[in-house]
């Protein structure tokens, strides 16, 4: 049993570094129905179940959705029907950053 659980806490912990290490790409899509912070967390718990999603932020004030993604592994239209299907209407994605952390 010992074995078996430190074979899979190193399986994870190189899983994790390879992600960490990926080249990533944020993006930022405009999101006008995000009005009130419960908007917010739908927005981004649909963004993050995008399979290539690393991590999402959905900001009231600004009407805005963060993502960052890895490179290559997921298409931005991806994300913008998962959003778009939890009741989000986003706008045209501008690109806050490339080329990684």
């Amino acid at each position: 049993m010992r074995t078996t659980s430190l074979v899979f806490v190193c399986l994870l912990s190189m899983a994790m570094a390879s992600i960490a290490f990926a080249d990533t790409r944020t993006v930022i899509l405009p999101a006008p129905g995000i009005i009130t912070d419960e908007n917010a967390a739908a927005a981004r718990g649909a963004a993050l179940t995008v399979k290539g999603v690393v991590s999402a932020e959905a900001f009231v004030q600004t009407h805005t959705i963060e993502v960052e993604l890895i490179d290559d592994s997921v298409s931005i239209e991806a994300v913008v029907q998962a959003i778009n299907a939890a009741g989000y209407t986003v706008g045209t994605p501008g690109q806050k950053k490339a080329g990684g952390k």
